[in-house]
């Protein structure tokens, strides 16, 4: 096996382990804190969410900083092994608005250790080889994903929703000792960081390296304005399957139901996303995406059924899983070292989640003015339009990207 190979093969491993533990563990709390806090308490945990992920990313940054991405992946993984016990025993002891501290688990350790993986493929692969491996990776994910989401619905059914979360301590767990097993006995395996330097070490190094880039900001712009379209349409889809199902163990085996769909479409699209790239490029490519999101949105208002909703879910989070979430790696792959990794951090570990605290903020000012239910779907329309402006910008940007050019030729 050579040694891009055993990278494919290294990274999709990782990748499968890390979301089925997620599969486990995501629809059970999703279920559960519906029921302890309903569609009302999704801001406030949405806005706790993007406070931790901002301690989350500065912490990390000053940890990682000069050390192995394998050291930080390991390190990451056993530490929210820890916190998962910690907080389901909180449940146990049921501590006042424990299920908050679950949410924030949830949301935050995925998004770290996910990160952590595409910074590895990134500093690993070429453009080249990307566009033909990316997807795939994306893919073991989901199957990853999908198995995790399918042994979520039958613990549930068996021996209730709670009892799944204690299985995602597994896969972790898992995770970190053999990933650190694994540096250990091939402490070169993974790139060499960069030395530690003044300029950008300490906590606000990454604040650093992102000032010094126009390109990295509007990366940063991009993924906002992506994660507040997708957050503000799973907000109405959790109010609509909360009216839909009412009882927690029935609404837990729906939730699982969905997230198999969004994991086996966001499959299809991960398997042909080599060819998509080939025949779109990656400008048409991050185009059409949002262009196919505002229809199922426009749907979504013109029939507000439950099947509607579900499938403009399904739809945004399919694509993010997939192809734009492959076309968007593929544009830090030209960056420096401290760029995609330390920068990257600042962008994808911190935006993804402070997205929610924007649209926790945004559903606040809807309320507050006497809008609700589907008005949301006007706000991220609005959104999806920035979207496309913002994707022109930054695509035109790659292009004209030193590296970049001298590979088109």
């Amino acid at each position: 096996m050579g040694p891009s190979l055993k990278a494919f093969a290294g990274v999709s491993g990782l990748a499968f382990l890390v979301l089925f533990s997620y599969g486990l563990a995501r629809s059970p709390i999703d279920s559960l804190f519906m029921e302890a806090h309903g569609s009302g308490g999704l801001p406030w945990a949405w806005a706790l969410v993007a406070v931790a992920s901002v301690l989350t990313v500065f912490v990390y940054n000053r940890a990682s900083h000069g050390r192995s991405l394998l050291t930080a992946f390991s390190a990451s993984a056993g530490i929210f092994a820890v916190l998962l016990g910690l907080v389901l025993l909180l449940v146990s002891a049921e501590v006042e608005n424990a299920w908050y501290a679950v949410y924030v688990w949830k949301d935050v350790h995925v998004v770290v250790l996910l990160e952590i993986i595409w910074t590895l493929a990134n500093s690993t692969f070429k453009t080249g080889s990307a566009r033909r491996a990316y997807g795939l990776f994306c893919a073991a994910g989901s199957v990853g994903g999908m198995a995790g989401h399918f042994a979520a619905g039958q613990v549930s059914v068996a021996f209730g929703a709670g009892t799944a979360l204690w299985f995602a301590l597994g896969p972790l767990t898992v995770l970190a000792l053999a990933v650190e097993a694994f540096r250990r006995v091939r402490p070169g395996a993974s790139p060499a960081p960069e030395p530690r330097s003044r300029a950008t070490s300490g906590y606000s190094g990454g604040i650093r390296i992102l000032r010094g880039s126009r390109y990295l900001g509007w990366l940063l712009i991009l993924i906002l304005l992506t994660q507040l379209s997708i957050t503000l349409i799973e907000f109405h889809f959790y109010d609509v399957m909360k009216s839909v199902h009412p009882d927690a163990d029935e609404r837990t085996v729906a939730f699982s139901r969905v997230y198999m769909m969004i994991d086996g479409t966001s499959l299809v699209l991960q398997l042909t996303t080599s060819w998509i790239l080939k025949a779109l490029g990656i400008y048409g490519t991050m185009l059409a995406i949002p262009s196919i999101l505002s229809v199922t949105v426009l749907a979504s208002l013109v029939d507000p059924r439950a099947a509607v909703i579900t499938a403009a879910r399904v739809a945004s989070k399919a694509f993010d899983y997939s192809l734009f979430r492959a076309a968007k790696e593929m544009l830090y792959i030209p960056l420096s070292y401290d760029e995609k990794t330390r920068g990257k951090a600042m962008i994808d570990m911190l935006t993804y989640r402070v997205a929610k605290g924007g649209a926790a903020i945004g559903l606040g000012l809807l309320v507050a003015n006497g809008f609700g239910g589907p008005a949301v779907l006007y706000l991220v329309l609005g959104l999806i339009a920035g979207w496309l402006a913002v994707t022109v910008v930054i695509v035109r940007r790659y292009l004209e990207l030193p590296a970049v050019s001298r590979e088109r030729g």
